[in-house]
């Protein structure tokens, strides 16, 4: 039962935030780059420089932002900066996404696009990866576009298919964290795949984790040991996934969020020890915020007057619970 209330508590409300770039005016330099850069100079009465009033009118850029930004594209006239973004569009990107790309790596503009960015794209494109995905790969993780090719990109590639075992699921792992490939994949990646081994998890959960959750690896090498360690005194079993989602609940929270947290189960009754005992049946049931804790800790016990012990009669829903289970998914919908 606890095991898929927790489930449902998860699911129903999940909230995927980005950020957001600065509102972007019209872009107008990205739907006509072959405007002259006298328009640049002309455009400010304050004569900034060249590469300032740039990227002030072509991607909405704050005089602030731009002046910080312009140390690193600096230039003259914009023909190259022209050439980049004309680049971008024709490869796929859209405005919103090579806005995204300047902010973060203002330096792109100075780059020869044939000789920095193509190669990249089309060792990607060759893999099987469709020119819109790509495009969504590079504008979330622009600092890809900075790694060598041969010295980097392509040695993580093989070194993630070797522990992978399979170049589709390298593939389907780099969609979800295109920052796979970059120097964590040696210093972080591989020491904390290690450590799990060490563990005694087997073979087929450290490759499911890898590529459901490349990110989940990026982590502290020292602060990952120590996780496992303290997971394995809670009475985890290393060879189950419970282990894996138990590792992760802890390592994504402070002490004294866990503390804070574990304070909201207390104030609905709950002793220590039989928190403990829930997330050793459900390791998820530490992860969601306070505030949707106490939400659900009142729907739960309130609404639906259900006890402590019903909570951890079993870890799935049998034929009685999923009336209830549907309930507690409504909610959780509002």
């Amino acid at each position: 039962m606890f095991n898929c209330l927790y489930k449902t508590i998860l699911n129903g409300e999940k909230h995927i935030t980005s950020r957001s770039p600065t509102p972007i005016h019209k872009l107008g330099f990205l739907q006509n780059p072959s405007l002259s850069w006298k328009y640049f100079v002309s455009s400010t009465s304050s004569q900034q420089p060249i590469a300032v009033s740039y990227l002030i009118n072509s991607f909405g850029f704050t005089p602030e932002a731009a002046l910080s930004a312009s140390k690193y594209v600096d230039f003259e006239t914009p023909e190259k900066a022209d050439a980049v973004i004309k680049f971008l569009k024709n490869h796929g990107f859209s405005q919103t996404q090579i806005s995204n790309l300047v902010r973060r790596q203002p330096r792109l503009l100075r780059c020869n696009p044939e000789k920095t960015l193509l190669p990249k794209m089309e060792f990607f494109s060759s893999k099987g990866i469709p020119s819109p995905d790509l495009a969504k790969m590079f504008s979330g993780f622009p600092a890809l576009f900075k790694r060598s090719l041969e010295k980097q990109i392509i040695p993580s590639f093989d070194l993630f298919k070797s522990l992978l075992q399979s170049e589709d699921k390298t593939l389907q792992a780099f969609r979800r964290y295109s920052g796979m490939f970059t120097n964590y994949l040696e210093t972080h990646v591989v020491p904390n795949i290690n450590t799990l081994r060490e563990s005694g998890m087997p073979e087929s959960i450290i490759i499911s984790i890898l590529q459901k959750q490349p990110r989940a690896f990026r982590v502290n090498p020292v602060q990952f040991r120590e996780t496992v360690e303290k997971v394995k005194e809670m009475g985890f079993n290393p060879s189950t996934m419970k282990f894996a989602k138990a590792v992760y609940a802890v390592r994504s929270m402070s002490k004294s969020t866990w503390e804070r947290k574990l304070n909201v189960y207390k104030k609905w009754g709950w002793t220590e020890d039989e928190v403990s005992m829930a997330f050793r049946n459900q390791p998820w049931c530490m992860t969601v915020s306070e505030e949707k804790l106490t939400r659900v800790m009142d729907f739960l016990v309130n609404k639906m007057e259900l006890s402590y012990g019903a909570y951890l009669e079993c870890t799935a829903c049998s034929d009685g619970y999923k009336k209830e289970q549907q309930k507690v998914y409504g909610f959780l919908l509002f």
